[in-house]
């Protein structure tokens, strides 16, 4: 017969998570030898370049599970993810995406533990369906559609998980030439409207730092227009179009961390990604090597934003 023995565990109580002070209660110890806690968090991936006479990039994909605002693509945060001290989590921060060419590449993936945001859809290509990407690569918002008289689709966003949203549509009207802007975190890209090109689809803020920022634009579509063709960046460092007749030069690139979309129409490139932690105060992020991190401490949470590079962190 086995005897019954009792053990004694010690409790670790974690309070003051959030805005809600979410509270988690874990056992911890000498049996299981890890403290569980709770972790808000924003992930972007890097944004989708634009290309020659094509439509803005799509934002990179946009997941948040900060209780109370929204994630990529308009739905409800995310869960809140259950971390432990003592175990290693796979971090990547996604670049935005450089290629100077036709078309132009997605951006790429950003990762923490577990949750994956899709880098940003990169621009199609002036006047051949065939080299289009359309079909072939989606990406966390889609990129907005080619005008100058071809009216290529742009490439659609990823939707499982939905992270963000799809470009607008180019002009379809015989020799107009406006482009799509690219979709943001928040909203699809605007619609090219005869030789304009539509605006960057809005991002998304967020008060995880502790103050309302914007992040991931999608870029304004290229346009032909001698006083305003091209289109506006949404909100979010999404960068402008180029206008084709050379009032506007060249189509901006979105700034580093934000995960904006490339502007169209001469190769407007996308933005970095960034990944925001909050977590209990009681708990310290350690970071390998090849990672840039900084951390602050915020009441009762510290939050750590993590902007370059690649490896693990661990909690203790």
């Amino acid at each position: 017969m086995l005897n019954n023995k009792r053990f004694r565990v010690s409790k670790q109580v974690i309070t003051g998570f959030g805005h809600n002070r979410i509270g988690s209660g874990q056992v911890s110890g000498r049996i299981y030898g890890s403290i569980g806690f709770k972790c808000e968090y924003v992930v972007v991936a890097g944004g989708g370049g634009g290309t020659d006479r094509a439509g803005g990039g799509g934002a990179g994909g946009y997941r948040s599970s900060v209780v109370g605002e929204l994630t990529g693509g308009g739905g409800a945060a995310e869960s809140l993810l259950s971390l432990g001290t003592g175990t290693s989590y796979l971090v990547s921060i996604g670049a935005g995406s450089t290629t100077i060419g036709y078309p132009s590449a997605n951006g790429s993936d950003s990762r923490f533990a577990s949750i994956i945001s899709k880098g940003g859809a990169g621009a199609g290509i002036y006047g051949n369906p065939n080299v289009n990407t359309a079909i072939n690569f989606p990406g966390g918002s889609g990129s907005g559609g080619e005008g100058f008289g071809t009216s290529n689709s742009g490439q659609v966003r990823v939707t499982n998980p939905i992270q963000g949203n799809n470009g607008g549509i180019p002009a379809t009207a015989n020799n107009a030439e406006g482009d799509g802007g690219g979709g943001g975190a928040g909203a699809q890209g605007a619609n090219a409207v005869w030789n304009r090109g539509g605006d960057g689809g809005n991002g998304i803020a967020s008060s995880i730092t502790g103050s309302a920022v914007f992040r991931a634009g999608g870029g304004g579509g290229g346009g032909n227009n001698t006083v305003d063709g091209h289109g506006n960046g949404g909100l979010g460092s999404g960068s402008r179009g180029r206008n084709d007749t050379g009032s506007v030069p060249v189509g901006t690139g979105a700034p580093a961390n934000s995960g904006g979309g490339g502007g169209g129409a001469y190769w407007g490139t996308g933005g970095s990604g960034i990944i925001i932690l909050r977590y209990p105060a009681s708990r310290t992020l350690v970071p390998s090597a090849g990672l840039t991190t900084s951390t602050v401490l915020q009441g009762v949470n510290k939050v750590t934003q993590i902007t370059a590079g690649a490896g693990t962190v661990s909690f203790t």
